[in-house]
């Protein structure tokens, strides 16, 4: 009997030492750091849950809100974040300082495994891309940042193991505007549409525009052969991760390079 209750006692504070919650205040430099003026915690920390508040030690006691001041939370396994991470910033008004999520991380064994979601002040999400062993994959959504369109959908990628398959480009968070395609070849089907109908279809050989095809209201195609003002866009593919700051590059650029034609 005695060796029974043994046996539990061990397995509770087992448990208890494996859910431990370590908490952290400005002071405790040794750790954390900071990058950019962002919070970060020291790789290899003991196992459990990790909180970092905006206050040093000597000041804790007369919080009543804990919540009101957390920076960051992440959990270690074995010296590996693993499991949800969550960081936090905060935004001024005159009257008062508001708390709000600013980003969450799905980590597996110290690797980004899962969700990564990027959030602006107000809440909206700015980026909620899925990620597997660091690696994107699967189902990315970027969202517009300009006030006439706030927080609705401005890009949908989808990637394989990093590489990217295909993506939606759209306006006004509903009407798309452009599909890349990457074909089974490497090189990149682009559509562009005008009110919802396709207008151009054009394909990129080694990023550079070799031929489009152009469509009427009736649907009566021309098909135009290059060579064309030669603008790499392999130099605008990171639109994809960023496309909040270069809205429809490829069809802006696709309409700079049909206006100058190469003789």
């Amino acid at each position: 009997m005695k060796y029974f209750e043994l046996l539990v006692v061990f397995i509770v504070l087992t448990l208890i030492a494996h859910a431990q919650t370590h908490v952290v205040f400005l002071d405790d430099t040794l750790f954390y750091h900071t990058i950019s003026g962002s919070y970060w915690f020291n790789d290899s920390l003991s196992d459990g849950r990790w909180d970092l508040y905006d206050v040093y030690r000597k000041d804790s006691m007369s919080i009543k809100k804990w919540s009101d001041h957390l920076l960051l939370s992440e959990a270690f396994n074995a010296g590996l974040r693993h499991g949800r991470s969550y960081r936090y910033r905060y935004s001024y008004d005159k009257k008062r300082r508001s708390l709000f999520l600013s980003m969450i991380v799905d980590y597996q064994n110290g690797e980004i495994d899962g969700e990564f979601v990027l959030y602006r002040s107000a809440g909206e999400p700015a980026y909620e891309w899925s990620i597997s062993n660091n690696q994107l994959h699967g189902l990315c959504v970027t969202y517009d940042m300009k006030p006439q369109n706030y927080g609705k959908v401005l890009t949908i990628s989808f990637f394989d193991k990093d590489s990217l398959i295909g993506w939606n480009d759209y306006k006004n968070g509903k009407e798309i505007v452009g599909r890349g395609v990457r074909l089974n070849d490497g090189n990149i089907e682009y559509s562009i549409f005008e009110n919802n109908n396709l207008k151009y279809k054009c394909y990129y050989k080694d990023y550079y525009l070799v031929k489009y095809h152009e469509y009427s209201t009736q649907t009566v195609e021309k098909v135009y052969d290059g060579p064309f003002h030669p603008i790499n866009m392999k130099d605008f593919i990171f639109c994809i991760y960023l496309p909040q700051y270069l809205d429809n590059v490829w069809s802006y650029k696709f309409y700079e390079t049909i206006s100058y034609p190469e003789e």
